[in-house]
């Protein structure tokens, strides 16, 4: 999950900077779901790990 947190980070400082943002937010939100749908992590754990990648 972090890998994934790493690459939208990445993403997002490369793109300009608005379409960056949306990217980072958006692709978050998308990946932290599916995580939690899948069984993956815990719903507690997804806001723990946004605040350690910002």
């Amino acid at each position: 999950m972090m890998v994934a947190f790493e690459a939208l980070r990445e993403a997002g400082t490369r793109l300009p900077r608005v379409v960056g943002q949306s990217v980072s937010i958006v692709g978050t939100l998308i990946i932290g779901d599916a995580a939690v749908r899948a069984g993956l992590v815990s719903p507690v754990a997804i806001p723990k790990s946004a605040a350690g990648v910002t």
